[in-house]
């Protein structure tokens, strides 16, 4: 899709009630200041989270989001947005790092520049932990979460080390995970990733309280969608949004139905928009905060699910971190075998996919 066409697309969504956006920018394509403005003409406000995924121009964005503001006279602080640079998860997927990252060295450097020159940006988020590979995977939801974490702390021992403080590089980050159709423990998952995050960045001795909150993004699950019975993905995508609400996602990605199977259509991309909406206005879930505190058994769970994805979590930082412990085949051997566990279950019936 081309830029003039993206950007009509993008009109016509936030027209439909959307109120933030993703544009991927193809590592192989030039991105010039242009075209950068000719995509988000009459689309940016600052009620309007923008989200790039955009491999090496990452670094230019943040110099054409300068140049933006500075000649329609709005303030840096105005602008909510996402670079969603993670190079880690690009290896994670594809076994090797992004064209712009040749080695282990240079994807942790260029994470570094980046994230330094967003820091006149109060909210912009440059670091993505793409957890929700592991889900689609086929991993448990303790190794999403654990997994996770350890690829955020790698982000914050190599950025640190790259002279760039606790109090620059946490902000920054934002964590993506799956959602699956179990809804109490999805719930959980959420609740426990605020909860080990928080202690994982207090031990770095942050400025404040503030720089310990999780941003999380999340997006419906690829693993449980059917092909056979493609509408009924609309209902567990609907309960799947809910959980992610209730757990405390900052933001939700609802993948049509059809998505898994063939470019998603006008209509499944309306009725993905719609079931945000209804969640949103009708059942009102964005006025609640944290609706499941107090409640015995998500707290139960909660509890049952830091602890766990804290032990395998602490398994992966003795290899040496996320990065080593990939290197090794430490992952992916986890994950190959939960993930085999559930096909077999699946196959003899002791498991059904809801």
């Amino acid at each position: 899709m081309g830029i003039e066409q993206a950007n009509i697309k993008a009109s016509d969504m936030l027209k439909k009630g959307v109120d933030s956006l993703w544009f991927k920018i193809k590592a192989n394509m030039s991105f010039t200041y242009e075209e950068f403005h000719a995509l988000l003409k009459n689309i940016w406000t600052k009620d309007i989270q923008i989200n790039f995924i955009a491999y090496h121009h990452a670094l230019g964005i943040i110099s054409y989001w300068k140049q933006l503001l500075k000649s329609e006279g709005q303030s840096y602080n105005d602008l909510r947005a996402t670079l969603n640079f993670d190079p880690l998860g690009h290896l994670t997927i594809y076994g090797h790092f992004c064209g712009c990252c040749r080695s282990s060295v240079e994807a942790f450097d260029n994470a570094a520049r980046i994230t330094r020159e967003a820091q006149e940006f109060k909210n912009i988020r440059t670091l993505a932990v793409t957890a929700r590979h592991f889900g689609n995977a086929g991993s448990s939801i303790v190794q999403e979460l654990a997994f996770g974490l350890s690829m955020g702390v790698e982000y914050l021992s190599q950025l640190t080390q790259r002279g760039l403080s606790i109090n620059e590089v946490a902000p920054r980050i934002r964590f993506i995970f799956g959602i699956g159709s179990n809804y109490f423990l999805e719930i959980a998952k959420l609740r426990a990733a605020r909860l080990l995050w928080a202690t994982i960045v207090k031990a770095y001795n942050p400025v404040s309280d503030e720089i310990c909150k999780i941003d999380i993004h999340s997006v419906t699950s690829d693993w449980n969608k059917s092909l056979y019975d493609p509408y009924v993905n609309l209902l567990r995508s609907t309960t799947e949004s809910m959980s992610a609400i209730l757990g405390g996602a900052g933001s939700i990605e609802v993948k049509p139905f059809n998505s898994i199977y063939e470019s998603p259509t006008s209509f499944s991309e309306r009725i993905a928009r719609n079931q945000q909406l209804v969640l949103k206005e009708e059942a009102i879930l964005d006025k609640t905060v944290d609706p499941a505190a107090g409640s015995y058994y998500i707290e139960s769970v909660t509890a049952s699910i830091a602890n766990e994805a804290w032990k395998l979590f602490l398994k992966t930082e003795e290899k040496g971190g996320y990065y080593l412990a990939m290197k090794e085949g430490f992952i992916q051997s986890e994950i190959e075998t939960t993930a085999n566990k559930k096909d077999q279950a699946i196959a003899n019936r002791r498991e059904t996919i809801l």
